[in-house]
């Protein structure tokens, strides 16, 4: 077997250690400075979620219509 080398840098290590810690304080930035927000990942995110929201409409809808058509065709074989 090959060994495996560690990555113990001191950004590393404190990443680990922020993980593994209670501690509610600690940075969730390696660097201790707060990420700047983008307002493009927002919107991304946003339309992300209504295009999930919209295909699971799509999906609703389109198993009623085809449970109605399905309906129709046994009514109509059930006639003949």
């Amino acid at each position: 077997m090959e060994a495996v080398a560690l990555d113990t840098s001191p950004t590393m290590l404190k990443a680990t250690r922020h993980y593994f810690s209670n501690d509610s304080s600690a940075p969730l930035s390696p660097t201790n400075e707060p990420e700047e927000i983008e307002i493009a990942g927002i919107l991304a995110k946003s339309l992300e979620i209504a295009l999930l929201v919209g295909i699971s409409f799509i999906i609703k809808w389109d198993k009623e219509a085809f449970h109605h058509m399905m309906m129709k065709i046994k009514q109509s074989k059930l006639v003949l």
